[in-house]
């Protein structure tokens, strides 16, 4: 029994709709749904009645809200306070990562120089999917937190879009596709068997990429299912295969390790975002926020400028940046 799991049988009392509640906790739906079933199982009892006009709760359920929201309300207030004192006392700065975010150099450089400027910090990293980070930016237990931009905000979150990365296709040196440098089309991508990434709780960008490839007239053929992204990238060396990636997998795996084609026409991109709550002047996130910007500033000028190597395949740019 986690807490966000309490948390989304909170939001689907006060929203009376799984549907809601969903939106608010930034969670697919059958994700949601399925645990609450877990926690009515757990506890052995129906928490929500379920009928075409959305969700009511039981008895027991009613009971179980009324004592969560007290719980979640002290929980809350000593979160917050713990986090006040840690920023007071100088102590850590939690940053969400994505699972090529620790690559980018924009990021190193922006971490180590403040290292150098406030040793006595430490910064906690969690790896995670956007909609994970997001929530947990939502709950003030990140400070800040990168994302690909498909998770709604809450008005108090601000954010900045970083650059915007195209899909790639990712080969095993040996695969019979590799042998060629050319950004490939749409319809030979359709006949390369893929690995694919398929989530247990939201498939991040690749459900979208799914739909927009259907309606480009293309059906992918789905090989294999890896459920993380470690998972993709192993199954895609294991079996030969092939994989769709975001363009920064070049920086996330030895140079050798993988091969790497342009795709034409891909019918979405992922735009690559850094989101932050407000912190007081001077405080720990505020700094590392300071030299996070003038990084990614420099960044976005040597996307502009081509100065390095893996933004561009063959010629043609992988990562962009607006303007």
């Amino acid at each position: 029994m986690e807490l966000r799991h309490l948390r989304y049988f909170v939001a689907a009392c006060e929203e009376g709709s799984l549907q809601r509640a969903a939106q608010r906790m930034n969670v697919a739906q059958p994700a949601l749904m399925r645990r609450i079933r877990d926690l009515e199982e757990e506890l052995g009892c129906r928490l929500l009645e379920r009928s075409s006009r959305g969700v009511i709760p039981t008895t027991a359920g009613e009971r179980f809200y009324r004592d969560l929201q007290r719980h979640l309300a002290g929980i809350g207030r000593a979160v917050a306070q713990a986090r006040s004192r840690g920023a007071e006392q100088g102590e850590q700065v939690g940053v969400g990562l994505l699972y090529n975010s620790r690559r980018y150099t924009f990021l190193n450089r922006a971490i180590a120089e403040f290292r150098a400027e406030r040793r006595e910090v430490k910064i906690a990293f969690v790896r995670s999917q956007s909609r994970e980070l997001i929530a947990r930016l939502h709950d003030r237990t990140l400070d800040l937190a990168f994302h690909y931009g498909n998770v709604p905000l809450r008005p108090e979150v601000r954010d900045r879009l970083i650059h915007t990365e195209h899909l790639i296709l990712a080969l095993h040196p040996d695969h019979p596709a590799a042998g060629s440098s050319e950004p490939l089309s749409l319809a030979e991508l359709a006949r390369i068997p893929l690995v694919w990434l398929a989530l247990r709780e939201g498939g991040e960008y690749h459900d979208a990429l799914l739909h927009g490839l259907r309606a480009s007239g293309v059906e992918p053929a789905i090989a294999l299912r890896a459920e993380s992204y470690e998972e993709l990238i192993d199954l895609t060396l294991a079996s030969g295969g092939a994989c769709i990636t975001a363009a920064s997998t070049v920086l996330a795996v030895p140079e050798g390790v993988l091969t790497f084609r342009a795709i034409r026409a891909m019918p979405m991109r992922l735009n690559l975002h850094l989101a932050w709550t407000a912190a007081p002047e001077g405080s720990p996130p505020a700094a590392l926020l300071r030299h996070l910007d003038a990084q990614i500033a420099r960044h976005q000028a040597e996307i502009r400028g081509g100065t390095q190597g893996w933004f561009r395949l063959a010629g043609q740019p992988i990562v962009e940046v607006p303007g």
